[in-house]
């Protein structure tokens, strides 16, 4: 994992932050002084997760460096507890977000640990990846409020879905061997992930969204290219492999989703 994608998970991360901010927003003072320090947090508690996770992948021989991925995965995970502590305590904010941002270190941790003892350690890496950029939307809502709207929930299973699907595609790849299997293993698993966020991304019509019809507008269109994506995901375990093309149409979907999201309420 490069450190640019580490750096890129924590600002996904921290856009989610703003959107689950905006989306359940209860006073626009309130929404203005989390959207400084709710984005900025989780910048570092976004990334301090892929942090720990190379550091537990290094060999045990090479204690210095184990100390010094921990010792870095401290200083970024406690400099985001530390920004959610002071705009907990200065404006009164519910302590379920410290609740929150508690479990997911122990949710980095458990995840990376084993990741590295088990043989899906890759897979792992694409999990952590993925729960970095979509946590971002609860954490912002605990900002404004303990209680979280149900779309928000569907909100987080469609991106975190198209996300891992979007990864495990990014995985599959030409070789002819004995992964062979294993690799359409891997796109069978996307296929099934990018159904999942489809379903997930019709469901808020049937809740409380503010602007149901401008929704329903954008999400037609996300699912225009989320049905594209599985079309060719189908095409890519059946006969060819449309990869950069399956990645691209989820990447747009995920966009698209967000936006729905955004304008709707």
């Amino acid at each position: 994992m490069n450190l640019w994608r580490m750096i890129k998970s924590g600002i996904k991360g921290s856009i989610m932050v703003a959107i689950g901010l905006w989306v359940t927003s209860i006073g626009i003072g309130r929404l203005i002084t989390n959207l400084v320090f709710g984005p900025l947090a989780f910048f570092f508690i976004a990334i301090s997760g892929s942090i720990v996770f190379e550091t537990l992948r290094i060999s045990e021989d090479e204690s210095s460096k184990i100390l010094k991925g921990l010792i870095v995965f401290g200083a970024m995970f406690i400099t985001g507890c530390s920004l959610t502590i002071y705009n907990m305590l200065c404006y009164n904010l519910d302590f379920l977000v410290m609740v929150f941002v508690t479990v997911t270190g122990l949710i980095w941790f458990f995840l990376s640990y084993y990741g590295v003892q088990s043989k899906i350690g890759n897979y792992i890496e694409e999990i952590i990846i993925s729960l970095a950029f979509t946590l971002g939307i609860f954490y912002g809502a605990l900002l404004n409020y303990y209680i979280i709207p149900i779309y928000i929930y569907f909100f987080f299973l469609t991106a975190i879905f198209l996300q891992l699907s979007r990864e495990l595609v990014k995985k599959f790849n030409d070789r002819e061997s004995e992964e062979e299997n294993s690799n359409y293993e891997t796109i069978k698993i996307a296929l099934t992930f990018q159904i999942i966020a489809l379903i997930f991304f019709i469901l808020p019509l049937v809740t409380t969204i503010s602007n149901l019809i401008l929704y329903l507008y954008i999400m037609l269109i996300g699912l225009i290219f989320i049905g594209l994506a599985i079309f060719l995901t189908v095409k890519s375990v059946l006969e060819t492999r449309k990869i950069k093309k399956i990645g691209l149409l989820l990447k747009i979907g995920i966009l698209i989703e967000l936006i729905a999201f955004t304008l709707a309420n």
